[in-house]
């Protein structure tokens, strides 16, 4: 399955001004993005913000308000370990001051070019499972479909449409500690995943 992957990891609370200083201070520091290994540096901005590819389809964006999103085209092993390899430097960069020490993670996967046949497959799947169905700009003014939101428990949301499934999980909350871990990281990915997998699937 050919998958899009977005993943944003955020501070909960307002970033300080000190912290601001130290997280632009620490991002545009040459040896922080050495031991990252991007591929290329995309753009540095004047207050210390980066925007860095990883490899060819993998970006990683990183910002001094307190948050760092990444953003995958074709999934796959190899992008998995240098996400998680990105993650545990940046989890040391972000780990600032009080506000930093619990985290969101949040994990948005879309599956491209999916057949409409399958799509309302889907959407009937969804009623009948008892999901909450919200109609979000069902009609436009063309009289064309939108989209359809199901929201399910816990933190699931399915987003369909005539073009594709998005599918958004999270909030995840968590310390920043954990994210230091390459295997937890890879642990929590996966698993994310694997329950996208299983609502496309199914």
């Amino acid at each position: 399955m050919a998958i899009k992957l977005h993943m944003d990891v955020l501070l909960p609370k307002k970033v300080e001004k000190k912290s601001i200083e130290l997280l632009s201070n620490k991002l545009a520091d040459a040896n922080v993005i050495k031991r990252i290994n991007p591929k290329k540096v995309k753009e540095i901005t004047k207050h210390g913000e980066i925007t860095m590819e990883l490899i060819e389809g993998l970006t990683v964006e990183c910002h001094i308000s307190g948050c760092f999103h990444f953003d995958c085209e074709d999934f796959n092993e190899k992008k998995l370990d240098l996400i998680s390899k990105a993650f545990v430097v940046l989890s040391e960069i972000y780990d600032i001051r009080e506000e930093s020490k619990e985290v969101e993670f949040w994990l948005f996967a879309t599956e491209q070019k999916i057949p409409r046949n399958i799509v309302i497959k889907t959407i009937g799947k969804a009623v009948k499972a008892d999901l909450e169905a919200k109609v979000k700009n069902l009609y436009q003014e063309d009289v064309k479909m939108a989209g359809i939101r199901f929201v399910s428990a816990p933190n699931l949301s399915i987003v369909i449409d005539i073009t594709g499934v998005n599918l958004r999980m999270g909030p995840l909350k968590m310390t920043l500690d954990r994210f230091k871990d390459e295997t937890t990281v890879i642990e929590l990915i996966e698993k994310s995943i694997g329950r996208i997998k299983k609502v496309l699937e199914d």
